[in-house]
């Protein structure tokens, strides 16, 4: 198995042996990858299949406007998501700008 840099992957997701996983990519939380996935993707399903490109899904999210996420069994603010993404993609150096 190979994982590219600034991978997520989900809870509960399984990934079959000799799979190859580009880097920059989302793998939705209980997917099952059974083949290679592309770089720069979003994935889910069992099996896993496309679903976006990453920069889709990047530009979807900043044009979202909640000012509150459900998480789990509580709810976020929306500032505060933005804030773990930024730190998210910082991390990564995907964004050059400081939290």
């Amino acid at each position: 198995m190979e994982i590219g840099d600034n991978v997520f992957i989900g809870a509960g997701t399984s990934i079959n042996y000799n799979v190859r996983i580009g880097s920059n990519v989302i793998i939705g939380a209980c997917s099952l990858i059974t083949k290679d996935v592309p770089g720069n993707s979003v994935v889910a399903g069992v099996p896993a299949k496309v679903i976006s490109s990453f920069e889709e899904y990047l530009k979807k999210r900043t044009e979202d406007d909640k000012s509150y996420i459900e998480f789990g069994t509580e709810f976020i603010s929306g500032e505060m998501e933005d804030r773990c993404w930024r730190e998210f993609l910082n991390g990564r150096n995907i964004l050059n700008k400081s939290v």
